[in-house]
């Protein structure tokens, strides 16, 4: 039996309603972190609803619950950060220059977008951790890479990938809240820490040494090598996305 007239007209409706709900989620959830941005981490559901101009259960009916429109929200930062890391992970630059610009793209990511940043850490409970686990094992796989084009032994790369980032995550954690340094400052001192280890530092019977981070080639961007220059990070109502 072939396709009807009918049966065509209701597959388009059908097919336009999707369209149309697709878009109504896709604008409260622009909404939603727009929001968050503007007025800080700790919104609540009725904040968004009234930003929304709609009642919670209208939000429900799109997401599911609060903790779907929190998955959403959640997504929607790891594309940020997925598409800030690529460029970074994908260089075949000299390894402390790749350690370097991956970690200033992290760490500038969630200065510019800290209430969005903060606002998630707090709402996604456990649901963070598998942020950082995807990007651990895009660590792994190119850190794997490195050490094979190199022929060296590549049978702690999961371990060294999921410690790696598991030291910039916490220590982004720390430094969005405590505010104490600069964020060239911050990436100098996890640099050193990975690169020259504890004996580096003077605890060991070596004298301490230390490599100047500013100095690697294509470290940062304007912004941060503007923040290097003053010593001053920016203000967090600048934080929020241009």
């Amino acid at each position: 039996m072939g396709v009807t007239s009918t049966d065509e007209g209701a597959r388009r409706v059908g097919q336009a309603r999707d369209e149309a709900r697709a878009k109504r989620r896709a604008e409260l959830l622009d909404a939603a972190v727009e929001l968050v941005r503007r007025e800080g981490p700790f919104v609540s559901m009725e904040q968004i609803a009234a930003e929304c101009g709609i009642t919670k259960p209208i939000i429900y009916r799109h997401f599911g619950d609060r903790d779907g429109l929190i998955v959403e929200m959640a997504m929607r930062f790891v594309d940020q950060l997925a598409d800030a890391l690529t460029p970074a992970l994908g260089s075949d630059a000299p390894v402390l220059e790749l350690l370097v610009t991956t970690m200033d793209s992290y760490l500038d990511l969630i200065e510019r977008d800290t209430n969005l940043y903060r606002f998630l850490t707090i709402h996604t409970g456990e649901r963070r951790d598998l942020v950082a686990g995807l990007i651990a094992e895009h660590v792994g796989l190119v850190m794997e890479r490195i050490l094979t084009e190199r022929g060296l032994d590549t049978s702690g790369v999961k371990p060294w990938a999921y410690g790696l980032v598991g030291l910039v995550h916490f220590a982004g954690d720390w430094w969005v809240e405590q505010s104490m340094m600069t964020r060239a400052e911050l990436i100098g001192h996890l640099v050193n820490l990975v690169w020259i280890g504890f004996e580096g530092l003077g605890v060991g019977d070596a004298p301490p040494r230390k490599i100047d981070v500013s100095l690697a080639a294509g470290f940062g961007s304007s912004r941060a090598r503007a923040q290097n220059a003053s010593g001053r990070s920016p203000s967090r109502s600048q934080r929020s996305p241009q």
